[in-house]
């Protein structure tokens, strides 16, 4: 399966990227190594995509939560061969994102 990653996606990798790096010092390529198995993980056929979730605009997402970073992986099935990561949320936060 080809995994993809929206704009606003890819800039929030960039900055939880950045703020692991900046903040946890023992360990700073948790987040990034963490990312990059998940998304290998994704590319198998018939992988299950995490919890399904419909929006308040009735999108279908599905959300999976990062084991060691405690992050939030949201994404969205485009077709049979593809999915695309539509954000990445900071599992410490209050609230869930506006998708």
């Amino acid at each position: 399966m080809k995994v993809i990653f929206s704009e606003r996606a890819e800039l929030e990798a960039e900055e939880l990227d950045t703020w692991w790096r900046e903040n946890r010092p023992a360990a700073p390529d948790m987040f990034v190594d963490e990312l990059d198995r998940l998304v290998e993980l994704l590319k198998v056929p018939g992988v299950k995509l995490g919890t399904k979730r419909q929006t308040a605009s009735g999108r279908i997402v599905y959300c999976i939560v990062m084991e060691k970073s405690g992050h939030y992986i949201y994404l969205q099935r485009d077709s049979e061969t593809q999915v695309t990561i539509v954000c990445l949320w900071a599992g410490r936060q209050e609230h869930e994102p506006e998708l």
